[in-house]
């Protein structure tokens, strides 16, 4: 990469990074350690998440709650299924969508898992 690609690049993470705390400076769910360990391990277990998630990729690693409020009532559904279905099948549940797409693909593929546990 040239300097000006990493000065670029530097800029633009410096400036997600800003816009996911506060102005107050208070933390967000994007600075959380359960959201930032469960994004780590999807990439390593998975892949890039907006490869396999889509452009929207940060909403499934909220909390399950957080992130099923922000859908609409028919897709809320959907994923209320799945976090009933994850809470039966792994104990302690996950903590987010990203998370339990993790634990599933670990669980299917005999992979030992990285992460949260």
């Amino acid at each position: 990469m040239s300097p000006s690609r990493i000065k670029a690049l530097r800029k633009r993470v410096q400036a997600s990074n800003e816009a996911r705390t506060l102005s107050a400076g208070k933390p967000t769910w994007f600075t959380h350690e359960r959201f930032t360990e469960a994004v780590k391990a999807f990439k390593a277990q998975v892949g890039d998440p907006p490869e396999h998630l889509g452009q929207d990729w940060e909403s499934f690693f909220l909390p399950w709650e957080a992130m099923i409020a922000g859908y609409p009532a028919d897709m809320r559904a959907d994923f209320e299924r799945h976090q009933a279905e994850d809470a039966r099948e792994f104990n302690p549940p996950s903590w987010s969508f990203g998370e339990m797409v993790t634990r599933q693909h670990v669980a299917d593929h005999g992979a030992a898992y990285s992460g949260i546990e």
